[in-house]
C-alpha cells in the first residue's frame, strides 16, 4: 500500500472517529435530558401536589416543609451539576454565567439564614458547598472539595 493510501485512510479514520464522538456526545446529551426531565417531572409533579394539598388543608407547615425539602433536593442537583459538568459544546441550552451566580446567589442567601434540617452529612456539605460558593461570589465553577 502506497504512502498517499494510508494517510488518506488515516484521515478518513479520523475523521470517522470526531464524527461519531461529536454525533453521540449531542445525541446522548439529548437523550440523557429528556430521561433525566421525564423522571424528574413525575417526582415533581408529586411534590407540588402534596403541597397544594397541604396548602388547601390549610397545613401551612407541613407546605413549608415540603418546598424546604424541594429546595434542598434542588440545592443538591446544581452541586452535582457543578461538580460533574459536562462539556459545553455538547448543551444545546447553556446558562449565563451571571445570571446563574445571581440567582443561586439568592438561593444561598436564603439557605444560609434558614439552614436545612437534614440530618444526611453528604447532603448537609453539598449544600453548605452551594452556599459557599455563591454566598463568597466566586465565579460558577466547580466547588471546593472532593468529588464523588
Amino acid at each position: 500500500m502506497s504512502i498517499a493510501k494510508k494517510v488518506m485512510w488515516s484521515l478518513l479514520f479520523l475523521f470517522m472517529l470526531f464524527a461519531a464522538f461529536f454525533t453521540g456526545g449531542f445525541i446522548g446529551y439529548s437523550n440523557g435530558y429528556a430521561y433525566r426531565s421525564f423522571y424528574a417531572s413525575t417526582t415533581d409533579a408529586y411534590i407540588t401536589l402534596r403541597t397544594i394539598e397541604s396548602i388547601n388543608s390549610r397545613k401551612a407547615a407541613a407546605a413549608k416543609e415540603d418546598l424546604e425539602q424541594q429546595l434542598d433536593t434542588q440545592i443538591v442537583e446544581h452541586w452535582v451539576g457543578l461538580v460533574n459538568k459536562p462539556l459545553n459544546y455538547f448543551s444545546p441550552a447553556r446558562q449565563d454565567e451571571d445570571v446563574v451566580k445571581n440567582l443561586m446567589s439568592k438561593v444561598a442567601a436564603y439557605r444560609k439564614g434558614h439552614p436545612s434540617k437534614t440530618t444526611d452529612p453528604d447532603i448537609k456539605n453539598a449544600i453548605e458547598a452551594v452556599i459557599t460558593l455563591y454566598d463568597d461570589g466566586v465565579a460558577a465553577g466547580s466547588p471546593k472539595g472532593k468529588r464523588r
